[in-house]
């Protein structure tokens, strides 16, 4: 007898790939008010680089949550 599909809940799988749609256009929006600076200061090309660093770190994260949530 073949045992019946149980329902999935991907719920946090989710929530989680929402928290990082959200978090990249957050990130990408500052990057670019911060590229649009005539002279950037020392801090300003700091925090551009911070933020290409953990935007490059998000695929990572997004392919993390899609391979837990397909196992």
């Amino acid at each position: 007898m073949k045992k019946a599909f149980e329902p999935v809940d991907n719920s946090k799988m989710i929530s989680t790939l929402g928290d990082h749609q959200s978090r990249v256009k957050e990130l990408t929006g500052e990057y670019k008010a911060l590229a649009d600076t005539v002279k950037p200061t020392r801090e300003e090309n700091t925090r551009m680089n911070a933020i290409l660093e953990e935007l490059a770190g998000s695929s990572l994260t997004l392919r993390n949550a899609l391979s837990d949530a397909t196992g």
